[in-house]
């Protein structure tokens, strides 16, 4: 079922560099967005009101902030195994973000009489864009605002598209009171991307918009962002890149392809192995469980359009591969998992052993699945606590810093800059000191 690639490039040709997006779209975007600057609320509804790609839910204007009794009344309506998981998943996302936190502030005596400190300031106020509607994503909505609450974020406005019956889906709305959190807008999201952007009758302006979505949101972000506010990363359809050699187990490597390839049908599956006969077995256990499984079809169809295999004559041409690729996730199913991800440059998590689900990686190991694609992994990872804190440099420079100031004057003097010169000479040995950072 996976089509066979001999060439390398050719595996990776989707993501050897993200493309720009089609004038069309961007321009079709971009006037969503504009109008909903200019007309606000009554933009933000009549998208969401429109057909199909839009909501084709028309609300009035009082209904666009879901209620307090609303969010409060929804985990009623969530069954009790369902509820503690998302408390299980907050919990872990919450231990892996604080332990991120620590890692500020640091402190450094650079050289005698210079310190340097740099500190965190968490950002203001932050919009997380939900995918709803037909099929909920309540864990998404963790995933973003767990490291952004542990990061010190004030105020969190979070934006999802409203069901055939106007209502939020109860989960969303039972994970967000989970977190205590109560800003929630019902509307189209690459309209929701404006209302963020650049704020609305009931909409504030936000600081950062982060979260995933369809091909329209991520240029929407991309779009809001040559206006001035802050994005995390183009986070488009889902990809998966499975290492394996012929020691994996093909029922596993085959789930996980189907585990990837449901969420829908522009899913990327990668199958890079050293074993052709793994290939072969692999494709044969889809084809056996395939049409069993309620989204049976949309994985045959996501396989069929974005599955591709590819097999290497030696591990370093897998590893080659999948830093070429640049996947969202790796899960390397290998003797030697572990020393291979030691030479793995480029992807946005990875997943070592059999036992390393990607679905549980999805969901409840600490470690936000919103992650790069589309070869943006090569430039970043995944979201963390670090995206919602500003990094500040303070500084102290003392009497002492005679290496320091030397340089500096030298440098100063190449440049031409006469008045950074006299600046620093006008400093010195007789300096009154100054409290340490």
């Amino acid at each position: 079922m996976m089509r066979r690639v001999d060439d390398v490039r050719e595996l990776a040709v989707e993501n050897l560099a993200s493309p720009f997006p089609l004038p069309k779209d961007r321009e079709y975007v971009e006037g969503i967005i504009l109008d909903v600057a200019k007309r606000g609320d009554e933009a933000l509804l009549d998208y969401t009101s429109r057909p199909p790609p839009f909501d084709d839910v028309k609300l009035l204007p009082a209904e666009l902030r879901v209620s307090g009794e609303e969010i409060e009344g929804a985990s009623e309506q969530v069954e009790g195994g369902k509820a503690l998981a998302m408390k299980h998943s907050i919990r872990n996302l919450r231990r892996v973000s604080e332990a991120q936190l620590r890692k500020i502030p640091f402190r450094l005596e650079v050289e005698r009489g210079v310190e340097y400190l740099r500190v965190g300031r968490p950002l203001r106020r932050i919009g997380i864009v939900v995918p709803g509607g037909l099929a909920p994503y309540p864990s998404t909505l963790l995933m973003a605002a767990v490291p952004a609450l542990t990061a010190g974020v004030e105020e969190i406005a979070i934006c999802t598209p409203p069901m055939s019956d106007k209502r939020v889906h109860a989960t969303i709305l039972t994970a967000a009171g989970q977190l205590g959190l109560g800003e929630i807008y019902r509307c189209n999201l690459v309209a929701a991307v404006g209302a963020l952007a650049f704020g609305t009758q009931t909409v504030r302006q936000v600081d950062k918009i982060v979260g995933p979505g369809n091909r329209y949101v991520s240029l929407a972000k991309q779009v809001a962002s040559s206006y001035g506010v802050a994005m995390d990363m183009p986070a488009g359809p889902s990809e998966l890149a499975i290492m394996a050699d012929g020691t994996a187990d093909k029922a596993l490597v085959a789930w996980d392809i189907m585990a990837q390839a449901e969420h829908s049908e522009d899913s990327k599956v990668f199958l890079i192995t050293t074993s052709r006969k793994l290939a072969d077995d692999v494709d044969e256990e889809i084809a056996s469980q395939v049409s069993r499984l309620r989204r049976g079809e949309i994985i045959r169809r996501s396989i069929g359009r974005n599955g591709k295999a590819f097999i290497a004559n030696d591990e370093e041409e897998a590893v080659s591969a999948c830093n070429l690729i640049a996947p969202e996730h790796l899960s390397i199913q290998a003797k030697d998992a572990a020393r291979l991800s030691r030479k793995v440059r480029s992807c946005g998590t990875i997943l070592i052993g059999r036992g390393s689900a990607c679905a549980i990686a999805d969901y409840a190991t600490g470690s936000s699945h919103i992650l790069p694609t589309g070869g943006h992994a090569n430039i970043r990872g995944g979201l963390s606590v670090h995206d919602f804190v500003k990094l500040i440099s303070v500084q102290r420079v003392d009497g002492k810093a005679v290496r320091a100031r030397g340089c500096a004057s030298e440098l100063a003097e190449l440049e031409g800059f006469e008045a950074h010169g006299l600046s620093i000479a006008a400093r010195g040995r007789r300096m009154p000191p100054t409290q340490r950072l």
